[in-house]
């Protein structure tokens, strides 16, 4: 036997060795991943001072254990008076803050009654205050167990052990239990505008819900808290990137933080980040909440409140904003100062890297050129594709059309899928131009798209800059390390190739790790915004390019010049007509073999999305457990007697299709945020008592009309509104004779529609709600009041067993009775 028969020849040891980097790489993104799981519930034994979820749970069920609790429902009261019980028995003295919240969003005012629990623990050397803040009311339609009832359970806990062996912090502590978060921040309105612990503002640490599942992650930090940073440190497990905040802000979604900022406060949003379809959602209960995501969410909450208390509070406010992402456990920051310099730096590098290569002719001006304009292909597919994916799960399935957060139940196959695509696109990239531009003008390519984007988001998006600068830096040093180790006359001998891939590996490593994590984080927006997800893998598959290059057989045994990565400083001739056309015969054979070689990996990657596609359509089906969702209200025009049957959804499920099957034409009844049904359907109309509308008096000042109304619901309402048919450029707010809260400017100027003003109010006391407007003109008013339950309505079928209410976005609420009410003049 001849064992040189059966040893490998160069050309199919590099593809070997390049196999092993990529799955180095795959091990080290997956040990990344892993690190950002959470822990083991710790038992009821645990240390005294330490956070044990087991001990936190029985809080959770108590609070949780129910339906919804909206802001000023029956619940909502019970949840109120357990805080109160069980802060005063942790020796603390709790007060319940009864008053009213009001805010802007978009061209809508809303406002409502609230009670906040607040208690606060005194410092010993105090240098401010710590607020530790959460949210008890949920929306019509869900539990809230995550949002944030679990946040809840979490900070008597902390509390309990802040109090464990009379432990006395330095700076005082604020425990801000807040009410009527999700129509509109309005209890943490109420404390900032009005409380007298918020006038020295503070630092707060706020725990949220935005999904059910690991990890509990840092994902936002106010401006000018960039000291906040170091507090996050402190977190045993702690998970978050400063990318995320910037995106977060521009998303809508807001937190009480929000409100406390406006108000001079500085501080973190610390939220259970995965689980996206749960959110707002009649399945967040108890039961489809993990212990293991409340022991992470408490301990590291817990962790941020001691530092918090610990630390001198003034030295936290930084002018500066910095970077920072933390990995495998630790947190990484970067000042401000030092955003540019590196962007600038990492792009600089990429530059030598391709002046070198044209100097030792291992890549031509013009290969390296145009490998940069051709990198935009797979970025662009990858766009379009992440762009497209949610749509088109809509149509496979139309149950994920309804399912409002662009989220399924169960996603990580179709994440996956983004994962393989990715990887698909720039790898065959990468094998479609190697033969004409070479491995180092693709590197090239791919390097400078990420210094770019280095350089583009340290003046755009400063947090988000690392995701190209780091991998830009370190692969541009790599290149140039590969160039010297692979020249003609390699500085190891035989070894140096070895070495030049390990190099490459390693810097492919920080690209990997920053931008998958990156695409995790952007993850937790659902599949409905895959297209920035998909933009991120690709720019790790481009980090990783001089990995996969080494990791692709050589297309064609034939070529005149060699066709490998892992020979970097060899130039690559160009495909020519001649060479491109081979003869027939053995030679042409080889080649085609070749090239189907290298053709694998990427079209293997390409089957394998379609697949996971596929096996995620197969393993996330709607069930009872997991249903579908639909959404159905009813409107009645209290004056006309009118009745419709209305919903929100664009797909409609058969349940609701029977009695919505007209399509939305001119809708002329307000709803909330100036919505406009989908489809609409003629109802029987119910004997509801429409809203009270009574003008209390109407005087002219000057250009303004100055009008007084009172709006009173008859059926004991969740929701007040009133709409006017033309903007209030100012007024007041009064309930139960309390003193008048400013009306709030809108955000945006109101719309062309026939009821540009909209004033909502929450939990309205029986008496009533008491607008002041001051208009250009006497306006045109009418209101509406809002029951939630559509029980008893004639013509109404209840939802089938697999068939649940949809996820609350903050316009019509699914299963709400809306009565239309005129003006009533004494």
């Amino acid at each position: 036997m001849h064992t040189m028969e059966h040893t490998p020849s160069p050309a199919r040891r590099r593809p070997i060795a390049g196999l092993v980097a990529l799955a180095a790489l795959a091990a080290v993104a997956f040990a990344a991943w892993l690190a950002e799981r959470p822990p083991a519930p710790l038992a009821e034994d645990a240390p005294e001072a330490g956070f044990s979820a087991t001990r936190a749970w029985p809080h959770l069920e108590k609070i949780a254990g129910g339906g919804p609790t909206p802001v000023g429902s029956p619940g909502g009261d019970r949840i109120r008076d357990y805080l109160v019980g069980r802060l005063a028995a942790l020796g603390l003295e709790p007060e319940v803050q009864t008053g009213v919240g009001a805010r802007s969003f978009g061209s809508a005012i809303v406002s409502g009654l609230t009670e906040n629990v607040v208690a606060r623990i005194p410092g010993t050397a105090s240098t401010g205050q710590v607020v530790l803040a959460a949210h008890y009311d949920s929306t019509t339609t869900t539990p809230g167990t995550s949002d944030d009832k679990a946040s809840v359970a979490a900070i008597l806990e902390i509390v309990r052990a802040l109090r464990a062996g009379g432990e006395q912090p330095r700076n005082d502590l604020v425990i801000l239990l807040s009410d009527g978060e999700e129509p509109g921040l309005l209890g943490a309105e109420s404390f900032a505008a009005h409380h007298p612990l918020a006038k020295a503002g503070g630092v707060v640490i706020n725990l949220e819900g935005p999904g059910n599942g690991a990890p509990s992650a840092v994902y936002n930090v106010t401006p000018g808290g960039t000291g906040l940073t170091g507090v996050f440190a402190a977190s045993p497990y702690p998970v978050g990137e400063s990318a995320l905040i910037g995106i977060y802000r521009q998303t809508g979604f807001h937190s009480d933080l929000t409100t406390l900022e406006e108000h001079g406060f500085i501080g973190v949003d610390l939220g259970t980040a995965g689980g996206r379809a749960y959110y707002h959602h009649p399945r967040d209960t108890v039961a489809n909440f993990d212990p293991a995501v409340l022991q992470m969410h408490g301990a590291n909450g817990l962790a941020l409140t001691r530092a918090a208390l610990a630390a001198d509070l003034p030295r936290l406010r930084e002018p500066s904003d910095a970077a920072f992402f933390s990995a495998f456990g630790a947190v990484v920051r970067i000042p401000g100062a030092l955003i540019l310099p590196l962007a600038v730096l990492g792009a600089l590098v990429v530059l030598a890297f391709a002046v070198l290569a044209r100097v030792r002719r291992a890549a031509s001006l013009p290969g390296m050129g145009l490998a940069v304009l051709t990198a935009a292909a797979p970025a662009g597919l990858a766009y379009a594709a992440g762009d497209r994916l949610w749509p088109l799960l809509g149509l496979l399935r139309p149950g994920y059309a309804r399912m409002v957060y662009g989220e399924p139940y169960r996603p990580d196959l179709y994440r996956l899928a983004l994962i393989a695509l990715a990887l698909a696109l720039v790898w065959g990239w990468f094998v479609l131009l190697r033969r004409r531009f070479g491995p180092v003008a693709l590197s090239v390519g791919a390097l400078a798209w990420l210094a770019v984007a280095g350089v583009g988001l340290a003046g755009a998006m400063p947090g988000m800059f690392y995701y190209g600068a780091l991998p830009a830096l370190a692969g541009g040093l790599a290149g140039i390390a590969a160039l010297f180790l692979n020249g003609r006359r390699p500085l190891l001998g035989r070894g140096s190739a070895h070495l030049a891939l390990a190099v490459q590996t390693a810097a492919a490593a920080v690209g990997v790790v920053l931008l998958t994590t990156g695409a995790r984080t952007f993850a937790a927006f659902g599949l409905a915004l895959a297209a920035t997800v998909m933009v991120l893998l690709v720019l790790a598959a481009f980090a990783a390019l001089p990995v996969l290059a080494a990791a692709t057989p050589a297309a064609a045994a034939t070529a005149a010049t060699p066709d490998t990565a892992a020979t970097p400083a060899t130039p690559t001739a160009p495909t020519t007509p001649a060479t491109a056309g081979a003869s027939e015969g053995p030679g042409a054979a080889r080649s085609l073999q070749g090239r189907l070689r290298a053709a694998a990996g990427p079209v293997g990657a390409a089957v394998l999305a379609v697949a996971l596609v596929a096996a995620g359509l197969v393993y996330d089906q709607f069930d009872g457990q997991r249903p579908e969702a639909a959404h159905l209200a009813y409107v009645l025009d209290g004056e006309s007697g009118q009745a419709h049957w209305v919903t929100s959804d664009e797909r409609l499920h058969p349940w609701a299709a029977g009695l919505t099957p007209e399509v939305s034409g001119s809708w002329t009844l307000p709803l909330p945020y100036g919505m406009s049904p989908a489809h609409t359907g003629k109802a029987v109309a119910a004997g509801l008592p429409a809203p009270e509308v009574s003008v209390l008096s109407r005087r002219q000042e000057g250009a303004e009309t100055v009008t007084r109304v009172r709006v009173r619901s008859l059926r004991d309402a969740y929701q007040l509104n009133l709409h006017a048919d033309r903007p209030a450029r100012a007024g007041a707010i009064r309930v139960d004779g309390r003193p008048g809260v400013p009306l709030p400017q809108p955000e945006e100027e109101p719309g062309e529609g026939e009821w540009p003003f909209e004033a909502q109010f929450f939990a309205p006391p029986g008496a009533g709600v008491e607008f002041e407007l001051r208009t250009s003109g006497a306006p045109t008013l009418l209101a509406t009041d809002m029951t939630i339950g559509l029980d008893g309505l004639d013509g109404y079928r209840p939802r089938p067993a697999t068939v649940d209410l949809t996820s609350s976005t903050g316009g019509l609420p699914t299963d709400a009775v809306v009565v239309v009410g005129r003006i009533r003049t004494p």
